[in-house]
């Protein structure tokens, strides 16, 4: 079933377009000539024909049929044959319970199919939404993380759904995991700084041999085998000794220590305790002296010189504060040798640097790295790159892990139910295809173009129509149009017969089709004004065929699904949409279509807005209309305010225009008498009017009709009164109903 039609670009339907949206099984549309229903009809007829206009698809197996007169002209050329329509025979009784049991059978796929298509697209919505939120994680990544590794982001800034599509691509990526900051400092060092080579830093190098460094643990002291060495041990006053002995030789043999004369064997015995042992290592200790010496400085020169260099890719802060260690130990180890120097039998430790220097040396190490590093990205900036973008990703990935887990797999568990319901639609398509075979196969051997032509020849003649009918034609599969005595009518037809005969076959149609494989196809009916060129007897019988496809719509007993009725006439109008519990039925709606300014629009109705209470008017108009009554005006206000303005869209006063110079003014009295009849107090004025002044207008009212191009409705709706009037026919409606009928209409509004 069609659910909504969009016209646009189309005749008299603009750019912007109109939407006819909630489409029933039986739909009602009334509109005067020209106000745009045959465009409807042909944009239905043939769709692809108009690139900016849409209907929602029917059903695959579901055919549009669409009567206009352009339906006609392809299908009725008198001197040509016409294409003859192939129906199910009915002598076949077998072979059609056989086609209605498989059909019914292909009807209970066609249902699974549309249950698993249901099923397809909530899965395929609940996908979707899942795939959304993951998208919108990604992007929150991306949000968080481009003011640090925007180049990683090129080409997925203004797209969520490709950076998505990148996350699930990279999801895979082996790289080694990466820290933040090193990501960081690399991308800073090829996409921010200029690229170039940098020397590596020397290690601190420590150049003082520390193999006499025992003799600080030794205590400096004479000979044991001097007399005097036991008292000189005994005391601990070998460094005191030592000293007093460097003054004897200045005392003139007066004691340094005690002013008494000096022994004479004094000198020669500390000679002797401080022998050559003694000043060898006193010369070792002095040799370490100065040694230590030589090493504080060069130490601290190249430390000064690495903190002075200020290198980005040192910690100078580190640096400096285990320089200021250094130096401080350094310090206090030179106060030590000093000490050790003066007192030469005191064992001394000095403080260890080594580690401090290690320290520092591991720092340069790790500079040296990050020099090497750089060393390589210039030599290898494209190929660094990319394995930096690489990197980042992988950094990334880790990042939307979670996310992505929760994404996957629900997405995987959605992908295969889709597919599983897809499959399990692939097997009941193809199921339902052999059974379309099956019926396309039994719909030949009982199908036949002669039970057709015999049901429209056999309705010709109960309709009177007995100088032509239809026979089979010399062309396989066709009809032509033939006089009683078989010769063909050539173009002898008139436009009624031509017309109702037309009608005939396409309700016809709807039976069967003019191509044998389709015969039972479900079908779409759209007719456009069938009763355009009819009598007022043919308009009957055609309404009633109209409503019998009405009521195969509703009980759904044949192949017609759908109809969509369009027409100018508001009595046929009326027929075809009466029903005896005079409300809107639930699967019916009803339309008008207007056309102001030559722009065409359609407008819904809740309830049918062709009223009865129209033709009340009429027939009120008749019974007034020689008589000098006040109502007169009303009714004939009523008349063409309902016609034109409501049900054309046009304005009272447009109307002057159609009439000539010297009419224009006749046609603006009428109007003017109509207005001022039916929205003033009925007075004394009145009196003066005579019935020769309500003839006058009632002229001009006709010609309102003629001038505006609907000649045909006027003669119409006064001839089928006036014909009820002569004939004393009684169509039950009292002058209560009338009246009732008169006010309805005069409170009538869009």
């Amino acid at each position: 079933m069609i659910n909504e039609i969009t016209l646009r670009n189309v005749a008299t339907y603009d750019n912007k377009g109109v939407e006819i949206k909630g489409l029933e099984k039986v739909n009602y549309f009334y509109g005067s000539n020209g106000s745009g229903k045959t465009t409807i009809s042909e944009v239905l007829r043939n769709i692809d024909e108009f690139p900016d206009c849409y209907i929602t698809q029917p059903e695959p197996d579901h055919k549009i049929f669409v009567y206009n007169r352009n339906f006609v002209e392809e299908n009725f050329r008198q001197n040509e044959h016409i294409k003859g329509i192939f129906t199910l025979g009915k002598d076949q009784k077998e072979t059609m319970e056989q086609i209605k049991e498989t059909k019914d059978e292909i009807e209970k796929h066609r249902e699974k199919i549309s249950d698993l298509n249901e099923g397809i697209e909530s899965k395929e919505d609940e996908r979707n939404s899942n795939r959304n939120i993951f998208k919108e994680e990604c992007w929150s990544i991306k949000d968080k993380y481009t003011s640090y590794f925007k180049e990683a982001f090129t080409g997925y800034k203004n797209s969520k759904k490709n950076l998505m599509k990148k996350f699930i691509a990279e999801a895979d990526n082996k790289n080694e995991l990466k820290k933040f900051i090193d990501l960081v400092h690399r991308r800073e060092a090829l996409f921010e700084r200029t690229l170039v080579k940098v020397d590596t830093i020397s290690l601190i190098q420590s150049t003082i041999e520390f193999q006499d460094i025992s003799i600080l643990n030794t205590r400096i002291i004479g000979a044991d085998d001097v007399d005097i060495s036991n008292l000189i041990n005994k005391l601990n006053i070998s460094d005191w000794v030592l000293q007093g002995h460097a003054h004897m030789h200045n005392t003139d043999g007066i004691c340094p220590f005690c002013q008494q004369e000096l022994p004479d064997d004094l000198d020669a015995k500390l000679h002797s305790y401080f022998d050559q042992t003694y000043s060898e290592q006193i010369n070792r200790l002095k040799s370490f002296s100065e040694n230590y010496e030589a090493y504080k400085e060069d130490l601290i020169a190249q430390i000064k010189d690495l903190i002075n260099k200020d290198h980005e890719y040192i910690d100078n802060k580190m640096l400096q504060d285990t320089f200021l260690l250094i130096e401080a130990k350094i310090k206090d180890n030179m106060n030590l040798i000093k000490s050790k120097l003066n007192e030469p039998s005191k064992v001394i430790t000095l403080q260890d640097i080594s580690k401090n220097i290690i320290d520092i040396n591991v720092e340069i190490k790790k500079a040296n790295e990050s020099i090497t590093e750089n060393n390589d990205l210039v030599t290898n900036a494209k190929e660094a790159k990319q394995v930096l973008i690489g990197d980042i990703w992988r950094y990334l990935i880790e990042q939307n892990k979670e996310n992505y887990s929760r994404y996957k797999s629900k997405d995987d568990q959605l992908d295969k139910e889709i597919n599983g319901r897809k499959t399990g639609k692939k097997n009941k398509e193809k199921h339902k295809k052999n059974l379309e075979e099956e019926v396309s196969q039994l719909q030949k051997q009982v199908t036949n173009i002669e039970h057709s032509v015999n049901e429209i020849n056999k309705r010709l003649r109960a309709f009177g129509f007995t100088n032509f009918k239809l026979a089979t034609a010399t062309e396989k599969g066709h009809y032509k149009i033939v006089r009683e005595n078989g010769e063909d009518v050539e173009n002898t037809l008139s436009e009624g017969e031509k017309t109702f005969i037309t009608f005939l076959y396409f309700y016809n149609l709807l039976k069967g089709s003019t191509d044998r494989e389709e015969v039972t196809t479900n079908k779409i009916v759209v007719l456009d004004d069938p009763i355009s060129s009819l009598d007022s007897n043919i308009l009957f019988i055609v309404s009633n065929l109209t409503r019998e496809i009405i009521e195969e719509v509703r009980s759904e007993t044949g192949e017609t699904r759908q109809l969509i009725l369009l027409t100018h006439n508001i009595y046929f109008h009326k027929e075809v949409s009466f029903n005896r519990h005079n409300q809107t039925l639930s699967n019916e709606s009803f339309w008008i279509v207007r056309k102001t300014d030559n722009k065409s629009y359609v407008q819904q109705y809740n309830d049918n807005p062709i009223k009865s209470s129209y033709e009340l008017l009429w027939k009120e108009l008749i019974l007034l209309k020689n008589q000098s009554l006040i109502t007169t005006q009303n009714v004939m206000r009523r008349i063409l305010e309902n016609y034109f303005t409501f049900f054309g869209g046009v304005n009272l006063t447009d109307i002057v225009s159609k009439f000539d110079d010297e009419e224009k003014s006749i046609c603006r009295s009428l109007l003017t008498w109509l207005h001022d009849g039916s929205h003033h107090i009925n007075e004394d004025l009145y009196v003066e009017r005579s019935t020769d002044i309500v003839a006058r207008y009632l002229e001009v009212f006709r010609q309102i009709f003629y001038k505006m191009g609907h000649a045909s409705h006027y003669e119409m709706m006064m001839k089928n009164i006036e014909h009820k009037e002569r004939d004393g026919l009684d169509d039950g409606i009292s002058n209560e109903e009338i009246e009732m009928g008169t006010k309805e209409a005069a409170s009538t509004s869009e």
